[in-house]
């Protein structure tokens, strides 16, 4: 098929794509390699709209997420501070803590 960009960022790779359950929306880390930034983005997976970064994520941060089930917001598991599974919204505004 047709490639379709999904981030421009210099300097990015990009590693685990998650689809939301409604196939929408692609979620993915991305790691820049010049200075070991860590970011999450999601995406249109139809390519109408590249990729909006959600928020920064620390590196034990960058294998552990996945979208909620109505696929408005995403779960992610954060060691900053105490260990906790987090949820939020895909605007990154609204956040909350699941466990702890």
């Amino acid at each position: 098929g047709k490639s379709t960009i999904i981030m421009q960022k210099a300097g990015y790779s990009i590693f685990n794509p998650l689809l939301s359950p409604d196939n929408k929306l692609i979620a993915f880390a991305a790691y820049n390699v010049e200075n070991f930034e860590k970011k999450f983005f999601v995406a249109e997976f139809d390519g109408s709209q590249v990729g909006k970064e959600i928020s920064v994520l620390g590196f034990d941060l960058i294998n552990r997420y996945s979208f909620a089930p109505d696929g408005k917001s995403f779960y992610y598991w954060s060691i900053d501070g105490v260990p906790n599974i987090w949820k939020v919204s895909l605007d990154g505004k609204q956040k909350q803590p699941i466990t702890n």
